[in-house]
């Protein structure tokens, strides 16, 4: 549940191939758009016509027909080509899957591609960082490891962000380190922010009838993870939750919250 949020799109381009990937912090997988080009050649088709070069456009992805065009002598260059291509890859991804979405997008691809796709794409979420490379016979599960150790510092950046507002709130009546307080106030909704030391365990009970809390130092029959059960309470009641390494959380605490009154 506490990386339900750390997802994002992969978008592995060539002029061979287009392929849009969802991942999360788990695993990634391939997803199904339709009508994306098939490559360069799937967009730029060239002919011979009445003595006349032609190469012929076909908007396959947007469901258009095709246009031909004179080029006389010559053909387009390849970036004219590749370009007309990447225009139709992100209008069918603009239309298929990317229009209401605001996850981050990840690119990744022959060095020289990802520039044009930048410049003409109209989804507004792009990562700054790029894997860079042939991707084509990478394997999927090598392509997701790589992809999300570069995307690590954009989902560590809101941890940072939530770990940097609880230290300006360090002393107010709102901040709290306590857990016998802190696990209450997850059930009944009064948390805001609950920063979560990773691997923390405490054992015990809790009656939200009677407002009874009890911790103890081993497990006994009968208890549960109090660590867990404040943490799902917190979500479920639309707290912010973030888990953090033992050496990122503040004052060596277990747990931590801001509290909404």
């Amino acid at each position: 549940m506490l990386t339900a949020d750390e997802r994002f799109y992969l978008l592995a381009l060539s002029k061979h191939r287009a392929t849009l990937y969802e991942a999360d912090a788990w695993g990634m997988h391939e997803v199904d758009v339709p009508g994306m080009p098939r490559g360069v050649e799937d967009v730029v088709h060239f002919e011979e016509k009445d003595d006349q070069k032609l190469f012929r456009t076909s908007s396959s992805g947007a469901g258009q027909g095709a246009n031909y065009h004179g080029i006389g002598a010559g053909k387009p260059d390849d970036k004219a080509n590749i370009s007309m291509y990447l225009d139709e890859v992100d209008e069918t991804l603009w239309k298929e899957v990317l229009r209401d979405s605001h996850m981050p997008l990840l690119l990744a691809g022959v060095e020289y591609i990802l520039p044009l796709f930048r410049q003409r794409t109209k989804y507004r979420h792009l990562s700054d960082a790029s894997l860079t490379g042939n991707m084509e016979h990478t394997p999927v599960n090598e392509l997701f490891k790589n992809a999300r150790e570069l995307m690590e510092p954009h989902f560590c950046g809101k941890r940072d962000k939530a770990i940097e507002r609880y230290n300006n709130a360090t002393g107010t009546s709102l901040s709290c380190s306590d857990a016998a307080e802190i696990i209450p106030a997850c059930f009944y909704a009064r948390t805001d922010l609950l920063l979560v030391s990773e691997g923390a365990r405490m054992w015990g009970k809790f009656v939200k009838e009677t407002n009874q809390l009890e911790l103890h130092d081993m497990e006994n029959e009968g208890d549960e993870c109090m660590v867990n059960a404040a943490v799902t309470q917190a979500l479920l009641n639309g707290a912010e939750v973030h888990y953090v390494p033992v050496d990122k959380m503040p004052g060596d605490a277990r747990l931590l919250a801001i509290m909404r009154y």
